[in-house]
């Protein structure tokens, strides 16, 4: 016979639900870079999200950038967090970040620490985007305002 305390464990468990990975959507997949604009022109460099499919499973890496005034410019790569396609948006999350002196080119550069590191932000972005005319335009939130810009427009492929 099964106890009551069990019972109520088990009803308890069935409540918990995790975020539903996001399914491939080809049109999102790919490369996609942001640069934000500079005097009349834009920065050399940008963020970039490299969004890909394994397993029909969407996975996606923010290669990122920190701009810290005077202490001068920063790198992150991270894998997303909650990735998800839901009705053509696109929304992940930027977690705890490393900040690197220079650009990883991957996550292995990172774990081989062929990069220097610099420090650490533990702020979460919060991104949200959707396709418009060939180019995924992003909103992003920060509690402590470390979004590069409010709304972004990322590029397929590189400037």
């Amino acid at each position: 016979m099964i106890s009551r305390a069990w019972l109520g464990c088990l009803a308890a468990a069935t409540v918990v639900s995790f975020s539903r990975p996001a399914s491939c959507d080809t049109r999102f997949l790919g490369w996609w870079e942001y640069r934000q604009a500079a005097g009349t022109g834009f920065d050399a460099q940008g963020e970039k999200l490299e969004l890909t499919c394994r397993g029909g499973i969407m996975r996606g890496l923010y290669h990122g950038l920190e701009r810290a005034g005077e202490h001068g410019l920063f790198y992150t790569l991270v894998e997303m967090k909650d990735l998800t396609v839901t009705d053509s948006v696109l929304s992940f999350l930027v977690g705890e970040r490393e900040l690197f002196s220079e650009r990883p080119r991957n996550l292995d550069d990172i774990g081989q620490k062929k990069v220097t590191w610099a420090g650490v932000t533990r702020d979460t972005l919060v991104m949200r985007g959707r396709l418009e005319r060939g180019n995924l335009v992003v909103t992003c939130t920060s509690t402590a305002g470390l979004c590069p810009d409010k709304v972004m427009v990322f590029h397929k492929g590189s400037w």
